[in-house]
């Protein structure tokens, strides 16, 4: 049976000069797609920017020529557009009747015969609509599989495909609860009684459906994508699709953006094998760019466990809106400043000896760290690494963000430093301003209850409302509290270089403290799953790993290879990573995420081979790293570079 958008074998229309007469332009053949599908076709013609609503797209006529009725040309049967609502049996016109001859064909299959998911035979109407006296040879005469073969090179037909709901790659919408499709040639439709094509044939052209480029996915899907600007989130495109007597046609559909994504990442990684991880460049630009106009002007300093990829981190800190990174360990810290990053901030505290006698022994390394304390023992344990290095260390102080309630009975916040009032910051302050050795030049705050906990959880209105309310009294104490801590510290040390604050989730609010310099961010560069929650910004997925399908035990059942890489943090469902790619698939509730293989459960599954890859998106961003050596890097539809992750250049911090 035919598997639509996999397509079994991929027909051609015959080659050959155009005899047409002037009735219209030939059918580009269609080349054969390394996945079965058909090669590029004619364009699609898009809406041309009409404003009626999508769901009328089944009953907005085209205009009728001279000489047509309100059914339509003088030619064949012409398709009967349908109405906003389904009509009755009895107030559906029938059919016209198909000689089986004329198809050069077999029966249409009864229902289910003619795939596993649903078959030709579940139509109301006529497969193919006769349009035999829209084609011909050049001599007047129809051509051969006019009425349902569509071996003629020129023809153009309106149909209603009795697809399923869901299909593989690119997805059918419902219109009126009806899929919706069409056959189009270039040069603009089907033609007129007179042999000219019709100016504007289809109905969605004035449907005001948004549609957006999408590049062409010939080789695997066999579509061709709508020459347009992008101006929405639907795209049209065209694939060549089997009819019941084995020929091919093509089929106008419409496909979501996260469809037209999977089809894009499918094809770039055509040649590669899963499992493997992508980081969408386009993607990735584009929430850099959210996140500097977030900042409002302050600069961003990237947070290195968020990425855990040299190429990557080069590659955003190029761009203007960002400087220095956050590091998560002392190792990682000297790594990257042998490798000519600077101006690295250590984000927490180390008690990494061997590294502290490092930074001490060498002036490059020690102007380019700062390191994290909260405690004059750490200041010690530095000292007792020193080995004899005498270079002065940069240290920088972390602020307790907490919200304490209640006298402090009531705490909401994570336990990161012991310093809370700006008592206890500035006593530390002169701590490290009286040590030998050291030096203040920083203070950091980071308020993870604000920038890292989803404020808009799909399904928990009352959740979502009480964390609102905590982050709303959090950000106005935080706020007050960091200032005077400032004023504090900066009566100890003048010289203060930077005050770091924010998170992704919180950087727009965090910019907009006076007494902060530059903001903390780094998970917004991959828009991970746990940042799908958010009211303040909406980012686009950008960090996605594949993984194959390697069984298929039942109906709506397949089983992928791996899977199970749960992100760090309290246990939950929100740790999982998330089945992306075809929408539509979940765990199977009895067995989750598996070490070695992971059941995935919906209609799509129907539609998926062995091979076929299932994208993902990890619930926390650098995490992915850990799981992966290299990072593929796609612009559009192709990869255009594999990049090597800290663990694939042999690092594992931790």
């Amino acid at each position: 049976g035919a598997r639509s958008g996999r397509g079994g074998s991929a027909g051609e229309p015959p080659s050959g000069p155009d005899t047409s007469g002037g009735r219209g332009p030939a059918v580009p053949a269609a080349d054969a797609g390394s996945r079965g599908g058909a090669g590029t076709g004619p364009p699609l013609l898009a809406d041309d920017g009409g404003t009626d609503p999508p769901s009328r797209i089944g009953g907005n006529a085209p205009e009728p020529l001279p000489g047509d009725d309100e059914r339509g040309p003088d030619v064949g049967a012409r398709p009967t557009n349908q109405r906003e609502t389904d009509p009755s049996p009895a107030d559906e016109p029938e059919a016209p009747p198909v000689d089986e001859r004329e198809l050069d064909a077999p029966p249409a299959p009864s229902p289910g015969a003619g795939s596993r998911d649903g078959g030709w035979g579940s139509s109301r109407r006529s497969d193919v609509v006769d349009v035999s006296s829209a084609v011909g040879d050049g001599d007047g005469r129809g051509g051969r599989g006019g009425r349902g073969g569509m071996e003629a090179r020129r023809a153009s037909v309106l149909m209603h495909p009795p697809f399923p709901r869901t299909r593989a790659g690119p997805e059918l919408v419902r219109v009126a609860d009806r899929p919706w499709g069409a056959v189009l040639v270039a040069g603009g439709g089907p033609p007129s009684p007179a042999g000219t094509p019709r100016a504007n044939p289809y109905p969605w052209q004035r449907s005001g459906i948004p549609v957006e480029v999408v590049p062409a996915f010939a080789s695997l899907y066999g579509l061709a994508p709508v020459e347009r600007e992008p101006v929405g989130r639907t795209v049209a495109l065209a694939r060549n699709v089997p009819l019941p007597c084995g020929n091919h046609v093509w089929q106008a559909s419409f496909m979501t953006a996260r469809a037209a994504d999977r089809a894009r990442y499918d094809r770039a990684t055509a040649h590669l094998d899963a499992p493997l991880a992508i980081v969408d460049l386009d993607a990735f630009d584009a929430n850099a760019d959210d996140l500097v106009r977030r900042a409002g002007g302050k600069p961003i300093r990237v947070a290195s466990k968020s990425v855990r990829c040299r190429t990557l981190l080069e590659r955003v800190l190029a761009r203007e809106g960002f400087q220095g990174i956050m590091s998560f360990t002392l190792a990682e810290s000297l790594w990257l400043a042998r490798s000519g990053f600077e101006d690295i901030l250590l984000a927490y505290p180390s008690a990494d000896r061997e590294a502290f006698a490092e930074l001490a022994g060498d002036p490059k390394l020690a102007a380019a760290v700062t390191v994290m304390v909260d405690d004059p023992s750490q200041l010690q344990l530095i000292d007792d690494s020193r080995r004899g290095g005498g270079e002065v260390v940069r240290v920088c102080l972390e602020l307790d963000t907490s919200l304490k309630l209640l006298g402090g009975r009531v705490r909401v916040g994570a336990r990161r430093s012991p310093l809370h009032s700006p008592a206890q910051v500035a006593g530390m302050a002169r701590a490290v301003a009286e040590r030998p050795g050291f030096k203040l030049v920083g203070i950091m705050a980071y308020e993870g209850h604000i920038a890292g906990v989803g404020d808009s959880v799909a399904g928990r209105p009352f959740r979502s409302r009480a964390v609102r309310l905590m982050q709303a009294t959090a950000k106005k104490e935080l706020a007050a509290r960091r200032a005077e801590v400032v004023r504090a510290v900066r009566a100890v040390a003048p010289d203060l270089e930077f005050v770091n604050g924010g998170g992704t989730g919180s950087v727009q609010h965090t910019a907009a403290e006076d007494a902060v310099t530059e903001i903390g961010a780094g998970s917004g560069l991959y828009v991970p799953r746990l940042f799908d929650n958010y009211t303040s910004f909406s980012g686009r997925p950008a960090a996605l790993f594949a993984m194959p399908v390697v069984r298929r035990p039942g109906v709506g059942v397949v089983t992928v290879l791996g899977g199970g890489y749960p992100a760090s943090g309290a246990p939950g469902r929100d740790r999982l990573p998330v089945p992306y790619l075809p929408e539509g698939l979940k765990y199977d509730p009895q067995e989750g995420p598996g070490e070695v293989q992971t059941p995935l459960l919906g209609a799509p599954a129907d539609d998926l081979l062995l091979g076929d890859k299932v994208w993902f998106r990890h619930a926390k961003a650098g995490e992915l790293c850990e799981r992966f050596d290299v990072l593929h890097l796609v612009e559009g539809d192709e990869v255009t570079a594999t990049v090597p992750t800290y663990r694939g250049e042999g690092h594992t911090f931790l």
